[in-house]
């Protein structure tokens, strides 16, 4: 999951979409094996990935839902830094997605 968001995260600081021989970007890859392995994401790692889609303006909403979804189930949300929780909400906003339960 780590490795995944570190992709992620290196691609949006070097602004960069590499677009794939199918039409789809890493991004679209990144999202599709990222979602069965939320559960083991980090606050850190949350606000890293949504940031890194929004700022890339990759949003992806089957993604910005799991996050969404999982960071709800967790059991306290005090595991998250102030800073990493303000992004991850900064990052929803400015992507355009939302969820009434965040």
């Amino acid at each position: 999951a780590q490795c995944l968001c570190n992709l992620a995260y290196a691609n949006a600081i070097a602004d960069s979409v590499p677009r794939l021989d199918d039409g789809s970007t890493l991004f679209d890859h990144i999202a599709e094996k990222s979602i069965p392995l939320l559960r083991t994401f980090h606050p850190q790692t949350f606000s890293n990935m949504v940031w890194s889609f929004e700022k890339m303006g990759e949003s992806n909403h089957l993604l910005f839902e799991k996050v969404a979804d999982q960071i709800v189930a967790l059991p306290d949300l005090e595991t998250f830094k102030p800073q990493e929780f303000s992004n991850t909400l900064l990052a929803f906003a400015k992507a355009g997605e939302s969820n009434p339960r965040l």
